[in-house]
């Protein structure tokens, strides 16, 4: 059984990923990766995308990712848990306009709603404690493209395979990160080398996320909406209509995850300086977080107005503001959600 798991594991280092990417064998083996560089061993990775991604950091225990990472690359930069860790980095400019701070610590619960509506690019997970990466390992690949997450250092191939059998179906590397840079492991024999000398070994896991059965977080459910996702760009597919994803995440997941930034008083601001008196449906279930700047989405005219047929929106801009405007100053996740589905409340703000 070990041998059948570990031959599993070769081949999948050759194949490839899908949308045409590279294999991860192919994106780590030829990295260029320098020396002193360790301390962000995904750059390789990092460094395919042509468009702002959206990646989501695990109770970061430091700076060290979110401050090179934010820095280098166009993305939205989203943290569960531990807010102390990466608030002190608001304070730089050049980091704050790209980061999203969720305060809630993550939960299996958490994770399940999350893959439910949320799609991220990358998670980075190698913060997590041992019980809980694999206690979740399903949920945490359900939440997007690639996972990456520290393989214990007690941990031998017979224990791995044991520990996540949820990847033998999977796409998926697993790098020797020392001073010098990064190496794939292909053999048993150099995972144990490699862990006798005490070494840190990262995984580095590629499972396409393809759908979401959600519009936002805990709405009921939906038709399944369909995410196509490569390196050069992202597209949502709704119904009979599709649009080029918007990098970051649903205000209504800012807020049931408590967010902490960007402060209400920038959201407020940033969606008073956009089109929103053009928009059909102003509604906080429309509103993306890309960093400290709100997006409006989803334009779609629908095909009877209630509110002005001629311009094709559906409610009172203005008032819609309103409600959104509400809903930020509301503290409690299950207040807010109240407020954002049940008609009595709901109504008020929009007739």
């Amino acid at each position: 059984m070990a041998k059948k798991f570990l031959l599993a594991i070769l081949s999948l280092f050759c194949v490839a990923s899908l949308e045409g990417a590279p294999s991860l064998e192919e994106i780590f083996s030829n990295s260029g990766l320098q020396s002193g560089e360790s301390s962000l061993p995904i750059r390789p990775l990092l460094d395919l995308f042509e468009r702002p991604f959206t990646l989501l950091e695990l109770n970061p225990k430091k700076t060290t990712n979110c401050a090179k990472i934010a820095r280098d690359y166009r993305c939205a930069y989203v943290s569960l848990g531990k807010q102390e860790t990466l608030l002190p980095l608001t304070g730089n400019l050049e980091l704050a306009d790209q980061l999203t701070i969720l305060k809630a610590d993550p939960t299996t619960d958490m994770l399940k709603n999350l893959g439910e509506c949320e799609h991220f690019d990358i998670v980075l997970a190698d913060s997590l404690s041992f019980p809980f990466l694999k206690a979740n390992l399903k949920h945490l690949l359900n939440l997007g493209d690639y996972l990456i997450f520290t393989v214990p250092s007690y941990l031998n191939e017979r224990a791995f395979q044991r520990d996540f059998s949820a990847l033998q179906e999977k796409n998926f590397l697993i790098l020797y990160v020392d001073e010098n840079g990064i190496t794939p492991i292909y053999s048993k024999e150099q995972w144990a080398f490699e862990k006798s000398n005490g070494s840190e070994l990262l995984c580095v896991v590629h499972a396409a996320k393809k759908e979401l059965s959600r519009n936002h977080y805990r709405s009921y459910k939906i038709r399944e909406y369909v995410v196509e996702s490569s390196f050069e760009e992202k597209i949502l597919t709704k119904k009979e209509r599709t649009s080029f994803w918007c990098p970051g995440i649903n205000l209504c997941t800012f807020k049931m995850l408590e967010g902490v930034y960007p402060n209400t008083e920038q959201i407020r601001e940033g969606l008073l300086a956009t089109r929103y008196r053009d928009h059909p449906d102003v509604s906080p279930y429309n509103v993306v977080l890309y960093g400290a700047e709100p997006t409006l989405i989803d334009w779609k005219r629908p095909r009877d107005p209630k509110f002005d047929p001629e311009r094709g929106v559906n409610h009172d801009p203005e008032r819609g503001l309103r409600w959104i405007f509400y809903v930020l100053e509301i503290t409690s996740p299950s207040r807010f959600f109240a407020y954002i589905t049940q008609g009595n409340l709901v109504l008020p703000f929009i007739r």
